[in-house]
């Protein structure tokens, strides 16, 4: 986050810079524990205009998918896993 910048605008620009969509709907979904890096993480669901990827250097890939084909592709019980189940739960 950028000092001034709310959690809402701080998705948008993020999806912006790092994959180059631009988001139109936002939605905040739960917060998460990251103990590892002693860290509250924020889980927000996000609907874009579908277009190309423009990745960041700090992004090595990224793909379309299903919510429940991603369940799959992710590490059972990571944050990123528990935000798409409780997505695919609503």
């Amino acid at each position: 986050m950028k000092i001034g910048e709310s959690a809402e605008e701080t998705v948008i620009r993020e999806v912006k810079e790092e994959i180059g969509q631009d988001v139109e709907q936002l939605e905040f979904v739960s917060s998460y524990s990251y103990e590892k890096k002693e860290m509250l993480m924020l889980g927000y669901k996000a609907v874009v205009k579908k277009k190309s990827f423009k990745l960041s250097a700090e992004v090595d890939s990224v793909e379309w998918v299903k919510y429940e084909e991603a369940l799959s592709l992710l590490r059972e019980g990571s944050v990123a896993w528990q935000l798409v189940k409780t997505i695919i739960e609503q």
